[in-house]
């Protein structure tokens, strides 16, 4: 699976991390949503000892099939070895985050470079 074919998704390797953004403005539309993060999916199960940071700049909304596929994606890439963390998370998904009780599971940072630098990435 190449994520860079998935249209909804920017795709970035820096350092031999994964960084991936979702492509165009504000993403409301549960539909691309949902179809980039099943694209997530399959990639993480075919590579799943990838280190991925997932940047939600562009989101304002996850469905509860949404949040089940981010669970899913860390699952698959924890069981392979690999590692997920979040930055650029909005306030709103982020209290979704709390309320859902997912800050305890998911790694959150604040932007991109703060999650590159956690995995040892540094950046310019």
């Amino acid at each position: 699976m190449d994520l860079e074919r998935e249209e909804n998704l920017r795709v970035e390797v820096l350092d031999n991390v994964t960084v991936v953004q979702f492509a165009s403005g504000l993403i409301r539309d549960e539909k691309k949503i949902y179809s980039a993060l099943e694209s997530l999916n399959r990639y993480a199960a075919s590579h799943g000892d990838s280190r991925l940071v997932l940047d939600l700049t562009n989101i304002e909304y996850f469905s509860s099939c949404g949040l089940g596929l981010l669970v899913s994606l860390l699952k698959k890439l924890r069981l392979g070895g690999g590692t997920l963390k979040f930055c650029c998370v909005s306030e709103k998904i982020s209290d979704l985050f709390k309320i859902m009780h997912l800050t305890t599971v998911f790694e959150i940072h604040e932007d991109q470079q703060a999650a590159l630098a956690d995995l040892g990435v540094v950046t310019a």
